[in-house]
């Protein structure tokens, strides 16, 4: 019963990381924010990107 439940749970977590990554596809997001198109993300670890090459990174996942 207790490996059941356990199981249960992993694969909620997956399905909800599932949901945001592909989320994340549509609608690219920047330090948290949703971004649109034409905008752009700056950080410190990547540099400069686009709307549209944070949407083509994420859905490459």
């Amino acid at each position: 019963m207790k490996l059941g439940f356990v199981t249960l749970a992993i694969g909620v977590v997956v399905l909800l990381i599932w949901l945001v990554v592909s989320g994340d596809a549509v609608q690219p997001r920047c330090g948290g924010e949703r971004m649109s198109p034409g905008e752009w993300c700056s950080s410190r670890k990547s540099g400069p990107s686009s709307f549209e090459e944070k949407q083509e990174s994420a859905a490459a996942l």
